[in-house]
């Protein structure tokens, strides 16, 4: 077919400028979020969430930012076997933590597994920002106070 390599040519040029184009328009590149642990300094555990009750319940995740720059949790979920599904952040903004500063977040509790596992290990999720760095750490969560425990105990007793 005349003209058909001319045309293929001309076609695979406008859409290399296009790229080159559409590239040049982007915002500055930040590195792809990574699974990772936190970094050094970031802290974070379970303790009782004190408006949680039988018909709510909940618990808070508190994070402890002891770097030097804002930390910015975009996302946050919580797995634990005693829950019939994952846990998520109420609300859906994201939340800054000044450098040496610590913040709690509520977690709304899903239904929970009656009667509870003797055991568990409870795992925290979160996508966060700090500096020019974005990532996704996934965790051991501790809970020094069995706050999940007693919410479970809570929830199943009304059952």
């Amino acid at each position: 077919m005349p003209g058909a390599p001319s045309r293929a040519i001309g076609v695979a040029a406008m859409l290399t400028l296009l790229t080159v184009v559409v590239a040049g328009c982007s915002s500055a590149p930040r590195p792809a979020p990574s699974a990772t642990a936190l970094p050094a300094g970031i802290s974070a555990w379970i303790e009782p969430e004190p408006t949680s009750s039988a018909t709510t319940p909940m618990v808070t995740v508190v994070v402890k930012n002891g770097t030097d720059q804002t930390l910015t949790v975009q996302d946050l979920q919580v797995d634990d076997p005693r829950f019939l599904w994952t846990a998520w952040a109420v609300g859906s903004e994201d939340v800054t933590i000044a450098a040496g500063a610590k913040k709690s977040i509520q977690i709304g509790v899903p239904t929970m597994v009656c009667p509870a596992a003797d055991s568990a290990t409870t795992r925290l999720t979160v996508d966060f920002a700090i500096g020019a760095s974005i990532a996704v750490a996934s965790l051991r969560l501790e809970d020094p106070q069995d706050a999940i425990a007693a919410t479970n105990e809570m929830t199943c007793a009304t059952r």
